[in-house]
């Protein structure tokens, strides 16, 4: 837990966090990028929030589960995925 801004769906903690909410289409004070939290992707391009990502996916179609880039070698990821592909 802590204190975010929330960009879309996205909790993101970087800067002076002042909890403040952007949608897409806003100026946001985040550097040009692609950033992840445990949920979703989001893109920032010249200062604007210009998209937001739901699924992620490699160049060979399979899905990537944004927990298992933030927290690459934790088991418990491993077990959320695992238990995402049972269903």
């Amino acid at each position: 837990m802590g204190i975010y801004d929330t960009y879309g769906d996205a909790q993101i903690k970087i800067g002076d966090v002042q909890m403040n909410y952007y949608e897409v289409g806003d100026s946001v004070p985040l550097s040009n990028g692609i950033y992840i939290d445990h949920s979703v992707a989001i893109v920032v391009l010249n200062g604007i929030f210009v998209a937001q990502f739901d699924e992620l996916y490699t160049k060979w179609g399979d899905r990537i589960l944004p927990e298992q880039i933030i927290h690459p070698h934790d088991e418990l990821s491993q077990v959320v995925k695992d238990l995402k592909e049972k269903k």
